[in-house]
């Protein structure tokens, strides 16, 4: 079997020896980083596993936002709220979501709604003022139209009786001089 080739491990010890020779620095060479003598092995730290973990904590960190949890509420059974929030939360921290930063993220969507809220409303008054004031002015035009036509349909009456008085005179004139020529 391969396992137990000498040759095979042999390779395996110059593979791995190759690899520590290039890691130790010559003695005649620079100072290790951080002053230490230039003995090869201080020169090497062990890894900082407070970091490794702070790091793999940072990568496990999974972002739930308020949006997924209220996705999350809606196909959950509403009765007995209480212990269906209670699993739900439990079951978001054993996956290393953080609750509180879904708290957070609920208070910033409502402050966002809120705002929004606001500026709707604020929208909404000042289209109404605005549709107050062309009311207004339709008020104003419509009795504006009234008063116009009134004036119109007295002006266009003298004009006709006046037309119709100068159209008598005439056939006055016209009929009393075919009699006097007659």
């Amino acid at each position: 079997m391969g396992i137990f080739n000498r040759n095979q491990d042999r390779s395996q010890f110059e593979f791995e020896d190759s690899f520590a020779k290039k890691d130790q620095r010559p003695e005649s060479g620079p100072p290790p980083v951080g002053g230490q003598g230039s003995n090869p092995t201080s020169s090497r730290q062990p890894p900082n596993t407070g970091n490794m973990a702070a790091n793999r904590a940072k990568r496990a960190k999974i972002t739930y936002s308020i949006e997924d949890a209220i996705k999350l509420m809606r196909e959950l059974p509403s009765d007995q709220r209480e212990m269906v929030v209670s699993i739900v939360q439990k079951t978001l921290s054993s996956a290393n979501i953080s609750v509180n930063d879904i708290i957070e993220d609920a208070s910033r969507k409502l402050n966002r709604l809120g705002t929004r809220t606001k500026q709707l409303s604020k929208e909404i008054e000042e289209l109404e003022a605005g549709i107050a004031e062309r009311r207004t002015e339709i008020e104003k035009i419509t009795i504006d139209t009234e008063e116009t036509e009134t004036v119109k349909i007295s002006f266009e009456n003298v004009l006709s009786t006046e037309s119709a008085d100068r159209e008598e005179r005439s056939a006055r004139k016209s009929s009393s001089s075919s009699e006097a020529a007659g």
